[in-house]
């Protein structure tokens, strides 16, 4: 499992965050909870809800309530979960290789970043 999300080149040049790996695992734990606890689909039935009044209230320009609505719902949802956090083991030699791993996968990132940003840099005209 990834800790972090990967960067992506798409198939236009342009970068992409892919969070793949963290989705799954909360997607796990929706699942187990859904099957524990039939308030969570009620309440995935609301955002569902939630998201489509936000949707038909976009014209409003802010002045609609569903979107509000619904960022607390599925935030409510999301600290019902275990507020989206992965902690690292509890073992200091876990621990250890968990950091470590977090550490390459967030260089990996930077690299990818910066070589992207260095890419587009060289297209821009330069500056009189």
């Amino acid at each position: 499992m990834a800790y972090l999300p990967r960067l992506k080149v798409q198939a236009d040049g342009s970068l992409a965050l892919d969070h793949t790996s963290q989705i799954a695992a909360f997607l796990l734990d929706l699942a187990e909870q859904y099957a524990e606890d039939e308030t969570v689909g009620a309440a995935l039935n609301e955002i569902a809800d939630l998201r489509r009044k936000a949707t038909a209230e976009r014209h409003l320009d802010g002045l609609g309530h569903a979107e509000h609505a619904l960022d607390r719902k599925a935030l409510l949802l999301i600290e019902s979960l275990g507020h989206g956090e992965a902690p690292l083991a509890d073992r200091a030699s876990c621990s250890v290789v968990q950091a470590r791993q977090i550490d390459r996968e967030a260089r990996q990132i930077a690299e990818a970043a910066t070589a992207y940003a260095d890419r587009v840099a060289r297209t821009l005209p330069k500056a009189a």
